[in-house]
């Protein structure tokens, strides 16, 4: 029988909440993990694990990332037409497999190269391309669980997975080689668990479709722009660090770094939630409910996270030194500014299921990818005058272009945009800078709470959350439990009966 997409989403709601609870867990076990790591490495040999870690991306980024979302996408069409939804798995896995035996045949090519970049012996081919290996595991588990709604099942092998790790590297974790395959060993033993307990139609038939290979290809072939923008973001900036600075600063900016993609991981989510509901508004023709959502719902959403960045950027002024060292003291403006750059990168993540609903996809590729170049260009020309600081500039700078172009591409096709984010981002720059230059502690919390009173001010003055929001919520086919939580929010929000 064929997955029925529309019984899973309708009863989804604890996975989905399985999922939420699962990615905080993991990250508060990540977050023990890499205090372990960077007291046993030190900033430097972090450095340098971070390197490692960044040609395995980039490998993953030519081998299989692009072609994710279109597993998603024909999955779900495959799903809701009645045919079997192994041919998709297959498909992909082909291009997957080719192009990893290609990958593989440059490693072994090139491996001197990649030894004199890292500075490492023989050791380390192997090592990237089993790290690969675990990247492509975790990347299927994920497509699986988001094609079958399995959450609840990845949920537990994450937190499993991760556990594990901080369990083992305790007690074994002491040199970079060690900690590496520590990490491989574990995430593929787990996720090839999970695979072999998900349901058999995700897997058959064993069946390649010439036409379907072709399709997925043709789809896939524009969103390489945006998986290579994604790598650039998320890995370029080490590549110039370390080019134009020691090692020792890929370690602090990487730890920074990290914090925020621990962030964006739960930020994430929201993707796997707004997609079908977008999904299923184009299907019904609601734009009207989608000019709605993007004009009242998107700004709340990215105006709570905000809310929380500002909360967590305070705590994380003690809690960065206390957790890491003072080696890493560094790291505290930095990740601060990053902050900035995640706030931005919520409203991405806000837009982005809007313009895969309604097929705009396009257009977000060549707007992504300006903005990956664009990052690329900052980084070498601020962390020349600027060092790592210059990185983390970089970066927010390129998010504020994307999400200025994102807004003009939704304002083109709804005739609206949402434009109080604006404010709400000034104000939590503002609180970031703030403390930058504010470390007595009384200072800092006082300058801290005045700015956070100014922004609830803010989003009370302009009624930011209403009663009118209600009937959007009741309108939008989401997990049931979403939309209780939020209409409750909405309900006892204080500015919500003014």
């Amino acid at each position: 029988m064929a997955f029925d997409l529309s019984k899973s989403m309708e009863g989804s709601a604890s996975n989905f909440g399985s999922l939420g609870i699962s990615r905080i867990l993991v990250q508060i076990i990540q977050f023990f993990i890499l205090a372990v790591i960077t007291r046993n490495l030190g900033a430097e040999l972090f450095g340098k694990m971070n390197v490692i870690l960044m040609i395995a991306q980039f490998l993953y980024c030519l081998t299989a990332s692009w072609t994710a979302l279109g597993y998603t996408r024909f999955s779900m069409l495959y799903s809701n037409q009645g045919k079997p939804i192994g041919q998709v798995f297959w498909c992909r896995s082909f291009l997957v497999f080719i192009l990893l035996l290609m990958t593989g045949f440059v490693l072994i090519i090139w491996r001197d190269w990649v030894m004199n970049y890292l500075k490492l012996q023989s050791p380390i081919i192997p090592v990237v391309f089993f790290f690969l290996l675990s990247l492509l595991a975790t990347d299927y588990t994920t497509l699986v669980a988001q094609v079958t709604t399995r959450f609840k099942g990845l949920s537990i092998i994450q937190f499993i997975e991760k556990a594990l790790v901080f369990i083992i590297i305790c007690f074994f974790g002491r040199s970079l080689f060690e900690i590496l395959w520590i990490y491989i060993s574990v995430t593929l033993a787990c996720r090839t668990a999970y695979l072999v307990m998900s349901p058999g139609n995700v897997f058959r038939p064993f069946a390649l479709d010439r036409s379907l290979c072709i399709e997925l290809l043709r789809f896939s072939g524009p969103l390489f722009l945006t998986s290579f923008g994604g790598f650039v973001f998320g890995w370029v900036d080490i590549a110039v660090i370390k080019k134009f600075a020691p090692l020792s600063d890929v370690g602090i900016y990487s730890l920074a770094y990290n914090g925020l993609s621990a962030i964006d991981s739960i930020v994430m989510i929201m993707s796997s939630i707004l997609i079908p509901i977008f999904v299923s508004l184009a299907a019904r023709n609601r734009e009207d409910l989608t000019e709605k959502f993007i004009m009242r719902i998107l700004p709340q959403v990215a105006y709570l996270w905000g809310l929380f960045f500002m909360v967590f950027g305070l705590i994380s002024i003690w809690m960065i030194p206390l957790a890491f060292g003072q080696t890493f003291m560094e790291s505290v403006d930095i990740f601060l500014i990053l902050l900035v750059s995640l706030n931005l990168s919520v409203m991405n993540a806000l837009m982005v299921p809007v313009f895969v609903g309604y097929n705009m996809v396009s257009r977000m590729v060549i707007i992504n990818f300006s903005g990956s170049i664009l990052n690329l260009l900052l980084d070498i020309v601020l962390v020349y005058y600027m060092g790592i600081m210059g990185a983390a500039l970089a970066t927010t700078l390129s998010y504020c272009f994307i999400v200025l172009f994102y807004n003009l591409l939704i304002r083109s096709r709804f005739h609206s945009a949402f434009r109080m984010s604006w404010l709400f981002l000034a104000i939590v720059f503002l609180h970031m800078i703030s403390i930058m230059f504010c470390r007595v502690w009384f200072i800092c919390v006082g300058v801290s709470l005045t700015v956070i009173l100014i922004y609830l001010i803010a989003a009370r003055t302009m009624k930011l959350f209403g009663q009118d929001d209600r009937s959007i919520y009741s309108s939008l086919d989401m997990p049931p439990f979403l939309k209780r939580m939020l209409i409750r929010m909405g309900d006892y929000a204080f500015w919500a009966r003014q």
